[in-house]
């Protein structure tokens, strides 16, 4: 239930956060203290496995991301996009884009426990500036060297 709470708390501020990068308005980047080196997660790259997808996320700092996405067919995908970041308690991250298709990504990364929690909208339908589909995924994090 913890989990859920927390993901409908992503979506709304990860929504909030992107729609207001995307009107060119100023974007803010609340981070607290530094955490420690081996929970950070910018300057790092990491490998996140889902049931039907592998992203290798590549955090170059702490307001821009390279990512590629593999599904279970091979299809690839790949960007490099501006983050909104925020740095919840030493092993807890937020972060989220909008890619260049439109697709508005909400991350929650647990370095401590090893786990991701991902909310994808996706623009869907005839008028895609309207209508989304949601996809919510749970998954694995490794980092790379």
């Amino acid at each position: 239930m913890k989990v859920l709470h927390l993901l409908i708390g992503v979506v709304l501020v990860g929504t909030i956060s992107c729609q207001q990068q995307k009107k060119g308005e100023d974007r803010i980047v609340v981070t607290s203290e530094e955490s420690s080196d081996s929970t950070r997660v910018i300057g790092k790259r990491l490998r996140l496995t889902y049931p039907e997808y592998t992203v290798f996320e590549s955090f170059k700092s702490d307001s821009t991301i390279t990512w590629t996405s593999v599904n279970i067919d091979g299809e690839r995908e790949e960007g490099s996009e501006s983050i909104s970041y925020f740095l919840v308690e030493d092993n807890i991250h937020f972060v989220g884009w909008i890619t260049a298709n439109g697709d508005v990504v909400s991350q929650v990364l647990d370095t401590k426990g090893m786990k991701v929690y991902t909310v994808v909208s996706k623009p869907s339908g005839v008028n895609k500036s309207v209508k989304r589909k949601g996809e919510v995924l749970s998954g694995t994090i490794k980092f790379l060297k």
